[in-house]
């Protein structure tokens, strides 16, 4: 069995659609990184997966004025992290008196997502 060692690591993160790859001209929200490379390019991080999330929603955007997407991921522990301000469950102020930390403010678009998808 050849050596895991040998070679160096690639780490492509894309969005699908039913039309397949989520590009629009020479726009594309494939990510292909090198991590650890010669060019010291990080890990697959939080701000990395936030800039390609920001890049997809502008393409699908311009591809499809007036639709809504629905981003589904898989179980990367990226996928899990948080941009900073984000809500989060677990650092809500749970006892009477502390001071909350401060948090973005988010929007419940459930309802408008049911109404205007297909």
């Amino acid at each position: 069995m050849p050596s895991k060692l040998k070679g160096g690591l690639i780490y492509c993160s894309n969005f699908i659609s039913l039309e397949g790859r989520l590009v629009i001209g020479s726009k594309d929200a494939r990510k292909i990184i090198y991590p650890g490379g010669p060019q010291k390019t990080a890990y697959w991080d939080t701000q990395q997966l936030l800039e390609q999330v920001e890049e997809a929603i502008n393409i699908f955007e311009e591809k499809h004025p007036n639709k809504v997407a629905i981003f589904v991921f898989d179980q990367l522990s990226a996928h899990a992290s948080k941009g900073s301000g984000a809500l989060n469950a677990f650092t809500i102020n749970l006892s009477e008196g502390e001071a909350p930390l401060p948090q973005k403010v988010s929007l419940l678009v459930i309802s408008f997502l049911l109404e205007n998808t297909y």
